[in-house]
């Protein structure tokens, strides 16, 4: 059984040398695929988990269903976008509801505000988010006081939205 081509044609040319080449390719590669996995369990062990509750506010209209929503951790030491928010598979940010999303990554020191950004032509207005960093005890609520549409049509809303722990909705 051949694993990879140079493998298969050094054994066929000499069974002693061949064998030696294996032996020295194989450890190679086995030492790159345990520097490779050791990388990935640094990565993740020193990312931190913030456990995130979207809530969609109950008034009609208020729900999407084809938003792109991202959000900046705006913290004391760094900020962190999360890409896009999405659960596949499931109807997210409806009218009422509340979504729950985990998101791993590097520790923004204190979170401050969230920054939230949505693109699609469509509108959507988020009532509050609780974020439950990982190693604190008490969640920290976002609220957006003004209940402020967010959506790319200027008309109906805003493009993006900063909340801040402490109050005050910023929209841009």
């Amino acid at each position: 059984c051949c694993i990879f081509a140079e493998v298969c044609f050094a054994v066929g040319s000499s069974q002693s040398t061949g064998k030696q080449w294996y032996q020295r390719r194989v450890r190679g590669v086995t030492k790159m695929r345990v520097l490779f996995i050791v990388s990935i369990v640094l990565a993740v062990s020193s990312a931190i988990r913030y456990r995130t509750y979207i809530s969609t506010l109950d008034r009609k209209h208020a729900g999407t269903d084809s938003i792109d929503l991202r959000i900046a951790f705006i913290g004391s030491r760094s900020t962190v976008n999360t890409g896009h928010v999405d659960k596949k598979g499931r109807d997210d940010f409806e009218r009422g509801a509340t979504d729950m999303f985990d998101f791993y990554m590097a520790d923004v020191g204190q979170l401050e505000c969230l920054e939230l950004t949505v693109a699609n032509n469509d509108m959507w207005i988020m009532q509050h988010i609780l974020v439950y960093k990982e190693g604190r005890t008490l969640p920290q609520l976002f609220r957006n006081t003004k209940l402020t549409p967010l959506s790319t049509d200027s008309s109906e809303g805003v493009r993006k939205l900063r909340v801040c722990e402490h109050g005050g909705d910023m929209s841009k």
